[in-house]
């Protein structure tokens, strides 16, 4: 995809103190966005980063965004960061010791020097999030943003798919495309029953894992509502892939955080993980 940039007539730098700063981290990718304190979209970025980058590659080519990007460099009311960079492990409960939580990494992770863990928590799920970070990267963004609050992309996804459940008797499935990953989330009535992240490389993967998820849990159209949301084109085949097996699945719906203007709303359900960091703030 090309690099998105958008800036409303509207955005006063002087003011930022007063705005929220949402920053998504990929692979592919580094997204910013910048929101008003009634949720109006103001500011909209996605810089692209080399694919295949080595670990140092995607740790200059990082640094030089942020760097060079002086909409980040401006003091903002809330920060928020998510990183989607590997797959977390999910924990019940939150207030683990530290202890708990390194013996917990060192059976879910390969042992790597360079690397830390990170944890971020949901009281309100009663859930913990577990991944591995390279430590540069982690202390580039603690350093660059010191004030930020620093979490894996899962936990805006489940929450979001955790608001959504609360309007339906139904079982809520969310798929979240965000290549090369593709995640399910099934809710039912409050409760998290199910979270996994796969590897996607093909649309023909995307459906399998689908299909799995589906399957396993004895998910059917009249029991469930699908939806789907991530950083994938409405044309894209991966989602006509999914459409032709799961016809009734709908795009997320973020206007209920986030206002648009008339050119920026065409961005409104491709930015789902950016604008879910809302959640978070």
């Amino acid at each position: 995809m090309t690099p998105v940039h958008v800036i409303e007539p509207d955005f006063l730098p002087r003011d930022s103190i007063k705005y929220r700063l949402l920053l998504l981290l990929s692979k592919s990718s580094l997204s910013f966005a910048v929101t008003s304190p009634l949720g109006r979209l103001l500011v909209l970025s996605r810089l692209p980063i080399a694919q295949g980058a080595d670990r140092n590659a995607y740790l200059n080519q990082v640094r030089k965004w942020l760097q060079n990007q002086q909409i980040l460099h401006r003091p903002y009311k809330d920060t928020v960061i998510a990183l989607d960079l590997k797959a977390p492990t999910l924990l019940p409960g939150t207030g683990h010791s530290q202890d708990d939580l390194q013996h917990a990494a060192s059976l879910l992770f390969p042992a790597d020097d360079s690397e830390v863990l990170g944890v971020s928590e949901d009281d309100q799920l009663n859930i913990s999030f577990l991944y591995p970070v390279h430590d540069e990267l982690y202390r580039l963004l603690q350093n660059f943003f010191p004030k930020a609050v620093i979490l894996h992309n899962a936990v805006s996804r489940v929450r979001n798919a955790f608001l959504y459940s609360a309007h339906t008797p139904r079982n809520l499935v969310s798929f979240h495309i965000s290549l090369p990953f593709f995640s399910a989330v099934v809710f039912h009535k409050g409760r998290l029953k199910f979270y996994n992240q796969y590897a996607c490389e093909s649309p023909n993967d995307l459906v399998y894992y689908a299909m799995l998820v589906t399957n396993k849990l004895r998910l059917k159209a009249e029991s469930a509502q699908f939806i789907l949301s991530g950083q994938i084109a409405h044309d894209s085949e991966y989602v006509r892939q999914l459409q032709r097996y799961i016809p009734g699945i709908e795009r997320t719906d973020t206007k209920a955080w986030v206002t648009f203007s008339d050119q920026s709303i065409r961005w409104a359900a491709y930015f789902t993980d950016l604008f879910s960091l809302l959640l978070c703030a």
